[in-house]
């Protein structure tokens, strides 16, 4: 909970999923994950409408990084110039098929935003 409260999401999750292998009795860990995680097993967003664009960033992010052979960003101007090709491509490729979104399941929208190409 503590690393859930420094906004250390992902690793908190990790460890809640590892105090359900060790015990998989342990009420708190499988609470938490059942109220903090999304459809897609990530931190749920401030509000259910962000999950989906959340999801999306993560995918292109980790793609980024893949392509670049690191896991991090070396400046903030290069955070920031990413993360604004990333928003353009999600408001042009998949926001205006909202509605068709709202229907998809997490497997088929992961699938849609996976094969969203995204020039860097």
């Amino acid at each position: 909970a503590v690393l859930w409260e420094q906004h250390r999401r992902d690793e908190a999750l990790r460890m809640w999923h590892m105090a359900l292998q060790l015990d998989p009795n342990n009420t708190i860990a499988r609470r938490n994950l059942e109220h903090l995680t999304n459809e897609y097993r990530e931190p749920s967003a401030p509000s259910k409408v962000f999950d989906d664009l959340y999801h999306f960033q993560k995918i292109h992010l980790l793609r980024y990084f893949e392509q670049h052979g690191r896991n991090a960003f070396e400046s903030v101007t290069e955070a920031n110039r990413v993360m604004e090709v990333i928003r353009m491509a999600w408001n042009t490729h998949i926001a205006p098929r909202g509605k068709e979104i709202d229907a998809m399941t997490p497997a088929e929208k992961t699938e849609l935003f996976t094969s969203v190409e995204i020039e860097f």
